[in-house]
């Protein structure tokens, strides 16, 4: 009984792990410093993903290489990044192996390597990945210049790879996979140059094939997708993404033995509506739906899939020209509670009349909005109409407590600053919060004095109540405006400059702004490592 109970609990490993995976990185960084047995449990999970952006093979790691020595066989998950220009430009392949080779030769038990390569590059890069990387499950890459035998070498090095993702695969990649790999449970292939026989050929090694991607293959047609289904029974993730060429009755030949599909995006295809109906009546499991700028697609198929799959956690109906607001009037609410990611931005009111129609569905939208307790990241960018979010959802809005993002972007009609920054202070989690320039009215010099007139909200909330909110807006507004000029006092005459940029932190603590020439700057990449701090930890 000498000794104390912290130090009791740090000589039970059990209850130390159960502690450290209920906690983020920047806590692990503050725990890894509160001893040597802290300190143990902390570094592990802190080094299993290492992401590198902007550049990787330039990049000075003198900084990097000690804590990759000390602690490199504990990470897991490699990110390396080029920014657009690098990609593009001459290259010296020398110092890219050598880069390589520093890393993965310090990383032994590396299980997922993401890779970003210049666009000429050929793939004898993947030499080096199958000298060090032997335990590599995943591997993913945008190199466009593929050659069989590198992919033979690579597939016989790590012999425990189950999935692929590339760019540009042809026929010769898909056979070398198959009588190379025959574990394969994933493939993912975008821009692909195999035709329909070479990929129902490759399907038919690989019954028990998981994820099939294949995106942006304008000559892909009905039949490769009918000879898929006949060996591919048990795929759980299936992504036909931009092929245009890909009729119902494909779709419905493969949706049809897929009972245990989870994932499913077919965004910008051909699909129709009885096609989604169907995978609302088979696929019971379904976690994941993408359905980007289909234009067959109605709101009915829709309501098929929210009011029929229980375990749905991701949607995305943008920009489907046939659906409309009438999704959320349904007679019952939504089944899928567990959602967490909703887009249904560019979606219309009604094709005629659209705004007298706003103001009966609104509600019914922000009804169902706010039962999705889950929601984490939620659209409602481009829309036609406008959103009145805090007139009619308000009291909605302030039940998704776990928000983290919102995007409002393009909006109809731009809304007060204030309006915005009583919009973000709903969500007590928020992390981003989108909106152009040009959808902000900046407050004028007489916004306080008007609204104070009224002895009532627009809520009927009393004047006391106004006033009190309208402090916390100003707390809000006051210390963050800043100003890039100064006005002139020597004529009263004079133009006053603008303020170049206004800012604001919600209760959330995230900053957001908006610029009063209505023109959004691009964002800067990231310069430092994917850790908390932008420095490798210990």
């Amino acid at each position: 009984m000498n000794e104390l109970p912290s130090k009791q609990v740090a000589d039970i490993p059990e209850i130390i792990y159960m502690i450290i995976g209920y906690l983020d990185e920047p806590a692990l960084r503050k725990t890894a410093l509160v001893c040597k047995a802290w300190n143990q449990h902390s570094i592990s999970p802190l080094w299993r993903k290492l992401a590198i952006s902007k550049d990787w093979y330039s990049r000075d790691f003198s900084d990097l290489w000690p804590g990759l020595d000390r602690n490199g066989q504990i990470l897991k998950d490699l990110v390396l990044e080029l920014s657009p220009a690098t990609r593009m430009a001459d290259f010296d392949l020398g110092q890219i192996i050598d880069q390589l080779t520093g890393l993965l030769s310090r990383t032994p038990n590396l299980e997922r390597l993401q890779i970003q390569v210049p666009h000429k590059i050929k793939s004898a890069i993947l030499n080096t990945v199958a000298i060090y990387a032997k335990n590599l499950k995943i591997f993913d890459t945008d190199i466009l210049n593929w050659d069989p035998v590198d992919v033979t070498v690579l597939l016989k090095g790590c012999p425990s790879l189950t999935q692929i993702a590339g760019h540009n695969f042809d026929g010769n990649i898909l056979q070398a996979i198959a009588q190379n790999q025959p574990q394969l449970s994933r493939i993912d292939c975008t821009h692909p140059r195999f035709d329909d026989e070479e990929l129902v050929e490759f399907a038919s090694h690989y019954p028990n094939l998981i994820q099939l991607s294949v995106s942006v293959h304008q000559t892909l047609a009905t039949k490769a997708l009918i000879g898929v289904a006949q060996h591919c029974t048990k795929l759980e993730h299936i992504n036909f993404r931009f092929c245009l060429g890909i009729q119902s009755n494909g779709f419905r030949a493969l949706l049809d033995v897929s009972r245990h599909l989870r994932v499913l995006d077919l965004g910008m295809t051909e699909v129709q509506d009885s096609d989604i109906a169907l995978a609302a009546a088979k696929c019971s499991h379904l976690e994941t739906l993408k359905l980007p700028f289909c234009s067959n697609i109605t709101e009915s198929s829709i309501r098929s899939i929210v009011l029929s799959c229980t375990m749905l956690q991701h949607l995305d109906v943008s920009f489907c020209d046939k659906i409309l607001l009438s999704i959320f009037d349904t007679p019952t609410a939504w089944v899928c509670g567990r959602l967490e990611h909703l887009d249904v931005s560019g979606i219309h009111a009604s094709y005629a009349v659209e705004a007298s129609m706003v103001c009966t569905l609104l509600p019914s939208m922000y009804r169902q909005l706010g039962r999705l307790t889950e929601l984490r990241y939620l659209k409602l960018s481009g829309h036609g109409f406008p959103l009145q979010m805090l007139d009619l959802g308000r009291a909605e809005f302030a039940k998704l407590r776990k928000l983290e993002t919102l995007d409002i972007s393009k909006l109809r009609k731009p809304l007060p600053w204030r309006d915005l920054i009583e919009i973000g202070n709903l969500f007590p989690r928020l992390t981003e919060f989108q909106f152009r320039s040009s959808d902000v009215i900046p407050p004028g010099p007489n916004v306080v004095e008007v609204e104070e007139e009224n002895e009532e909200g627009e809520h009927g909330e009393s004047k006391e109540d106004v006033l009190e909110a309208e402090k916390t807006l100003d707390a809000a507004l006051e210390p963050t405006i800043e100003k890039e000029t100064e006005p002139s006092t020597d004529a009263l005459t004079e133009d006053i400059p603008m303020v170049e940029v206004m800012k604001a932190k919600l209760s959330s603590g995230l900053d957001i702004s908006f610029r009063l020439d209505g023109e959004d700057e691009e964002g800067e990449e990231g310069e430092g490592w994917g850790f908390p701090g932008g420095v490798p930890p210990f």
